[in-house]
């Protein structure tokens, strides 16, 4: 697709790019300091495996994929929905004996519509859970990396 379109860089975008890189830096070192900390050493050498091992706790996320799974949950919960709605109305209104042993169709798409809705709201507490300790993490990692004045 763009992948291969030049990119052209504004001042302001280019000064919050080195910003960013330092930013990222400073995080990088602190994780560094933190796995290689000998006491009574003065210096601590870096190498690249350590990078790479630092570069694998500190992840990027993009909003693309969050707005995807918020769709996936959001069309399993009106998938589940819609098969329970179909379910109870499959044939005109029985009465309740009448519906679960006259036609296992219905029960079966009420049992399942309604295993869907409860498998998309328990995923939906758990994605929205993941969201909220998400930005908690960013707000610790920007208190925790700030820069003195």
């Amino acid at each position: 697709m763009g992948a291969r379109k030049k990119i052209n860089y504004s001042r302001p975008a280019r000064m919050r790019l080195i910003s960013a890189q330092r930013e990222y830096k400073t995080k990088i070192e602190h994780l560094i300091r933190q796995q290689k900390y000998i006491p009574g050493e003065e210096e601590i050498e870096v190498t690249a495996s350590d990078i790479e091992r630092a570069l694998r706790q500190l992840r990027i996320v993009t909003t693309r994929s969050v707005d995807f799974r918020s769709l996936i949950i959001r069309l399993y919960l009106v998938t589940g929905v819609i098969t329970v709605i179909v379910g109870l109305f499959y044939e005109r209104a029985k009465t309740f004996v009448t519906f679960i042993t006259a036609n296992p169709i219905r029960l079966s798409l009420v049992a399942v519509g309604g295993m869907i809705i409860v498998v998309a709201l328990l995923f939906r507490q758990i994605y929205e859970k993941k969201l909220y300790r998400r930005e908690i993490e960013q707000h610790i990692s920007k208190e925790r990396y700030k820069e003195p004045d």
